[in-house]
């Protein structure tokens, strides 16, 4: 029988896999925030990505972990739960963790529940010596076949230098959405190699190109600024920066693939900007049981306004707490040049699940005090966030909410962007540099 350390070590290899991101021992903070978003989507269950860098080693943590934690790992990597990884990843091994009622061991909904077919019985097969002598000869024939190949093939992309590819783009619109043309050079791959053009960190955003030819054109949803990936199997040969700016304030409802937008003069209503629920019901979006996503984004360059000295103000509220949105979570991104920074809200209950991320540092609920960002989301909710030489700190209702140090190098400042589980309202937003100098502001 296998300890339970072994058997997350085996269930991390299998999500390793599932992601083809490659071996975790490379992945940043930016890719454990994807692993967490995609975990979320998958189960429904919040694993911040603090708690995944302690699971993966990153961080320092004596203890194996919670019951929830193994059942949402196990459900992510294509398991009912923790105790079923273990049944058929380890016969017969003790179950040393009780299986907790939680989101992960509950039934699966039922538009993708699939009934079990009925057991049918085996019949016992007793193989004679000519059949053992057989099946090992064809072993070995296949081992043998498989050390050739493995022998004489190269791997994905390896020993191929990063000068022998190339890859750009160019936007052919304005705003949101836009087709991106990219032109690639991959003919430095081998014959048996896969191409694929990455939009951004987003695996799911991967498609495959052919390597003989040197034009793609992808389609992106969202503003923002991406780094796009040329990637010969699963190895990343080649990685872009491309700007798609918005042109704007783009107001939507999340869903993949494509986000259902609201036209810019239907959400800046009576002073601010607004998706009342009548808006998305129209669009036959349901509020219940799950609340949709909200986003309204602005990416733009603001005069070189840089994330070590600046100011950012605004005001939001949350306008809707029924049924599984009683929480009324809600957030601010600051988006920077390849990094971010996020700001959580929620009503004082909630605070438990919250996470401030300054681009490379993570602060969450469990270890830090972030009460002060709890509160009644139904009000005006007052937010600044002062840098001042890489000094972070973050006001909530006009208190001192948290203090922090940016420990990146200088990026510029492309974007603001709100988001609201349910919906939500924007009073203001204010850019300014040092100085006090405004770069920035709506007033809707």
């Amino acid at each position: 029988m296998q300890t339970e350390e072994t058997l997350l070590e085996k269930c991390k290899q299998q999500i390793e896999q599932k992601t083809g991101w490659g071996g975790s021992q490379q992945w940043t903070n930016q890719d454990f925030t994807a692993l967490s978003e995609k975990i979320y989507e998958h189960t429904r269950v919040n694993l911040s990505p603090t708690t995944l860098k302690r699971v993966w080693g990153k961080v320092k943590y004596e203890s194996l972990p919670t019951v929830n934690t193994l059942n949402t790992l196990a459900h992510y990597a294509g398991y009912e739960n923790w105790r079923e990884f273990k049944l058929k990843n380890d016969n017969g091994i003790a179950n040393a963790y009780p299986v907790a009622d939680s989101v992960a061991t509950q039934p699966r909904p039922a538009e993708t529940t699939i009934a079990k077919p009925p057991a049918v019985p085996i019949a016992k097969f007793k193989p004679n010596k000519k059949t053992v002598w057989v099946v090992v000869f064809l072993g070995v024939l296949f081992l043998g076949g498989w050390a050739a190949v493995r022998t004489f093939s190269k791997p994905a992309g390896s020993s191929l230098p990063p000068t022998a590819f190339s890859v750009g783009s160019t936007p052919l619109a304005k705003g949101i959405p836009n087709s991106v043309v990219f032109t690639y050079d991959a003919t430095a791959a081998a014959p048996t190699d896969s191409v694929f053009i990455q939009q951004s960190w987003d695996e799911s955003r991967r498609v495959r190109v052919q390597k003989d030819k040197h034009r793609h054109t992808s389609v992106y949803y969202q503003p923002g600024y991406f780094r796009a990936k040329l990637v010969v199997n699963n190895q990343v040969v080649k990685e872009h920066d491309l700007f798609v700016p918005s042109e704007g304030w783009v107001a939507c409802v999340e869903q993949k693939p494509v986000p259902v937008y609201f036209p810019e003069k239907q959400v800046r209503r009576n002073g601010m900007l607004s998706l009342p629920v009548s808006l998305i019901e129209a669009r036959h979006i349901t509020m219940q049981p799950q609340p949709p996503i909200v986003t309204f984004r602005n990416v733009q360059s603001f005069e070189d306004l840089r994330s070590d000295n600046f100011t950012f103000e605004t005001e939001l509220r949350h306008d809707y707490k029924q049924g599984s949105a009683a929480c009324q979570f809600c957030q601010i991104m600051i988006l920077l040049e390849n990094d971010v920074m996020m700001f959580p809200f929620s009503n004082l209950g909630c605070v438990g699940e919250l996470q401030v991320q300054v681009a490379e540092k993570f602060a969450d609920s469990k270890t830090n005090d972030l009460s002060a960002f709890g509160s009644d989301m139904s009000q005006w909710t007052r937010f600044r966030c002062e840098v001042r030489n890489k000094r972070v700190q973050l006001f909530v209702n006009d208190k001192k909410a948290f203090e922090t140090t940016f420990a990146n190098p200088p990026a510029r400042i492309v974007g603001i962007h709100y988001g609201f589980r349910g919906t939500g309202s924007v009073n203001y937003a204010r850019l300014a540099k040092a100085t006090g100098e405004v770069v920035f502001e709506e007033s809707f």
